[in-house]
């Protein structure tokens, strides 16, 4: 049978004004076919690049000012998560997150974002994978989950970034914050496992 993915550790940060090039320390844990995630919601700006321990992650998707990005198999231990940005002027809040138990070789099912518009999305998914979702949104208003465990939640002047999971259900996984805001899924398929042995 097939091991569903899940959350291994996570971080939340706010990137201070007047720089363009950010430096933290994150670690991550010893764990099989891992994905590392990063999600950043800004009142103006994007991230130009990111690499972790050197190694550059891959844009996942954006919504609006939402953007996230991952990279298979990270470095096992503390290593420096470094972000580029366009504006420095800018506003940034990040979450990061890392799942383990992943499909490394063909990871993602389905996906959906929305900008602005609804509090929760529908991502096609499998009974055996885990749906990660990120979100976004200018207010003084904490975000507060719908059919999801939050994991993590950053706030830099209230330009809010969050990310959390739910169970994977076929043929399709609705899950959300309110207020209303920027909202990204992704389905994350299980690792697989070994068919049983029959006998004849």
């Amino acid at each position: 049978m097939a091991t569903a993915p899940s959350y291994v550790t996570g971080a939340s940060y706010t990137l201070a004004s007047n720089l363009v090039t950010y430096n933290n320390n994150f670690t991550v844990s010893d764990q099989e076919n891992s994905i590392l995630f990063v999600a950043k919601y800004t009142n103006s700006g994007s991230i130009t690049a990111i690499t972790y321990d050197g190694a550059a992650m891959t844009l996942l998707g954006s919504a609006g000012t939402l953007q996230v990005y991952y990279l298979k198999s990270p470095s096992v231990g503390t290593n420096t998560l470094s972000i580029s940005v366009s504006n420095q002027y800018g506003e940034y809040s990040v979450t990061v997150a890392q799942y383990k138990d992943c499909n490394i070789g063909d990871p993602f099912r389905g996906s959906a974002t929305t900008n602005s518009s609804a509090t929760t999305i529908t991502v096609t998914s499998g009974d055996d994978d885990r749906v990660y979702y990120a979100g976004g949104h200018f207010s003084a208003t904490a975000p507060s989950a719908s059919s999801l465990t939050q994991r993590q939640a950053a706030s830099a002047n209230n330009r809010r970034c969050y990310c959390g999971d739910a169970a994977g259900a076929s043929p399709s996984d609705t899950a959300g914050w309110t207020p209303t805001g920027a909202r990204l899924g992704i389905s994350l398929k299980p690792k697989g496992g070994f068919l049983p042995i029959i006998w004849l």
